[in-house]
């Protein structure tokens, strides 16, 4: 009995540590099908349940403003809050895309062997800064275009 009584402790401990959680499971489940139904109302009364603080803007004397439950909505429809991010994600600016990269990658490594023919995948890593996995990549697709030979464990200039 003793063994089945430990258990019972456990599991009610353990249920214990899982209802906080379960809570807010529940509180989101009910928020988002507040705010797909676009019932303000509802959705109000919801944010009021979830536990964590619900980002504001600020009034014009500093002072945080007032949750709202729903985003201003534009004339044809997007949020403000949607556009605002979608303008701020232009005005970042953008580093270079992979293949920009691998293309930067590729004319270093065939610069580096034309200057010492015959370095290895790793001593080219080691060169140019960057993990040995990248050339490893990279270096089989030089020779399949013809702009790099292996030749034992180096490469040379095709």
């Amino acid at each position: 009995m003793a063994l089945i009584d430990d258990f019972q402790r456990q599991i009610d401990a353990r249920l214990a540590e899982l209802q906080p959680a379960f809570a807010e499971y529940t509180a989101l489940q009910q928020l988002r099908e507040a705010i797909n139904s676009l019932d303000p109302e509802a959705a109000a009364a919801h944010v009021s349940l979830f536990p964590f603080p619900v980002a504001t803007g600020a009034a014009p004397n500093g002072q945080p403003d007032a949750p709202t439950a729903r985003p201003t909505r534009t004339t044809d429809g997007a949020s403000t809050a949607r556009r605002r991010r979608a303008r701020a994600a232009q005005e970042q600016p953008q580093g270079p895309t992979v293949e920009e990269q691998n293309a930067a990658y590729a004319d270093a490594a065939i610069e580096l062997v034309g200057q010492e023919p015959g370095l290895t995948a790793g001593q080219l890593a080691e060169r140019m800064g960057v993990p040995a996995s990248v050339l490893f990549r990279l270096l089989p697709t030089l020779q399949r275009e013809g702009r790099l030979r292996k030749q034992g464990k180096g490469y040379r200039p095709a």
